[in-house]
């Protein structure tokens, strides 16, 4: 359901649903923090952003897969219609990238 609200632009409905997901599996399900990472960088929040988007990296056993979801969740939330562009969503992603090699081994 979070992805649907996130989908949609319910921030506050996806927040809700999200945390509810993590708690329910125990934070163990990979995409929920992936897309509570999206709702606080579409509200504007950034480090809580890359909290999250680290925690759900943590989780993922095939880090190219990681990668290659967030990469197109970009364009399937339309994050440029919330003031994300292309180029700051880059450098989030080469940074946690950069993480990849340093912390997260």
């Amino acid at each position: 359901m979070g992805w649907f609200f996130l989908k949609l632009g319910m921030f506050e409905e996806a927040l809700d649903a999200l945390l509810k997901a993590w708690e329910y599996s125990k934070h163990k399900l990979e995409a929920a923090p992936m897309n509570l990472g999206h709702v606080f960088l579409l509200q504007k929040n950034q480090k809580k952003a890359m909290e999250w988007y680290q925690t759900s990296l943590e989780l993922w056993r095939n880090r190219e897969a990681f990668f290659y979801g967030l990469k197109s969740d970009f364009s399937d939330l339309n994050m440029e219609r919330y003031g994300i562009s292309q180029q700051d969503y880059d450098r989030i992603l080469e940074e946690l990238k950069c993480l990849t090699g340093k912390q997260l081994r």
